[in-house]
């Protein structure tokens, strides 16, 4: 028997939906092209829901740093 997802993940799978779909609106590049803007509501699978939510931290994660680079200095600043 599976274990449906919490009402906890299923938000929390929604803000980062919405997050890739404000990114895709502005930056088209920094999402895959076939990811498109889902409504999820309850009634998906706990391990669906975890998968979902690892996949996109993922891509938010690679636009974050194409958007936000990090800086990345050698030398130390004088005193």
């Amino acid at each position: 028997m599976a274990i449906l997802a919490t009402t906890k993940q299923i938000a929390y799978l929604q803000v980062l939906a919405d997050k890739a779909e404000h990114i895709k609106s502005r930056h088209p590049s920094l999402i895959p092209q076939g990811l498109s803007h889902i409504r999820w509501e309850l009634g998906i699978t706990s391990d669906k829901a975890s998968n979902c939510i690892k996949f996109y931290q993922s891509i938010l994660n690679k636009a974050d740093l194409a958007l936000h680079p990090v800086r990345k200095d050698t030398e130390d600043l004088p005193a």
